[in-house]
C-alpha cells in the first residue's frame, strides 16, 4: 500500500472513530483497529496526532465541499445557489450528528489546548475558502 493511501486509510478511520465515539477515544490504536492496519504505521503515515487531526479537518472540508458542489447549480443564480447549498448543507448536518460533533470537538479542543489554537482556525479558514470556491 502507498504511503499516501495509508494516510487516507487513517484519515476515514480517524473520522469514523471520532465520529462514532468522540475524539477523546480517538487514540492512535482505536484508528488503527479500525484502519485494519498496524499500530506502528501511523507514526509513519503522520508525525503527530495534531497532523492527522489537521488532515481530518481538510477531508471533512472536502466532504462539505462535494455536498455544496453538488448542489449548487452556478446558472440558477445567487439566491438558488445561496438557498440550494444551505438546504444541503442543512441535509448532510442532520443525516449525520456524529460528524457534525466531530467538528464541534475539534475546534472545541484546538481552542481549549494551548498549542492547538492554530488548528481551529484552520478548519473555520477551510469552510470560508470552500464557500467562497463553490
Amino acid at each position: 500500500m502507498s504511503a499516501e493511501a495509508r494516510r487516507e486509510q487513517f484519515i476515514a478511520a480517524a473520522i469514523e472513530v471520532m465520529s462514532a465515539r468522540g475524539l477523546e477515544h480517538a487514540t492512535t490504536r482505536s484508528i488503527a483497529t479500525q484502519a485494519g492496519a498496524p499500530q506502528a504505521a501511523i507514526h509513519y503515515a503522520f508525525r503527530a496526532k495534531n497532523e492527522l487531526l489537521a488532515a481530518v479537518i481538510m477531508e471533512v472540508g472536502t466532504q462539505v465541499e462535494r455536498v455544496l458542489r453538488d448542489a449548487v447549480q452556478p446558472e440558477r443564480g445567487l439566491i438558488a445557489a445561496v438557498r440550494d447549498g444551505l438546504n444541503a448543507y442543512w441535509d448532510h448536518v442532520v443525516g449525520d450528528d456524529g460528524l457534525q460533533l466531530l467538528q464541534y470537538e475539534l475546534t472545541i479542543f484546538s481552542r481549549r489546548t494551548p498549542g492547538y489554537e492554530w488548528l481551529a482556525e484552520a478548519q473555520y479558514a477551510r469552510y470560508v475558502a470552500v464557500v467562497e470556491e463553490v
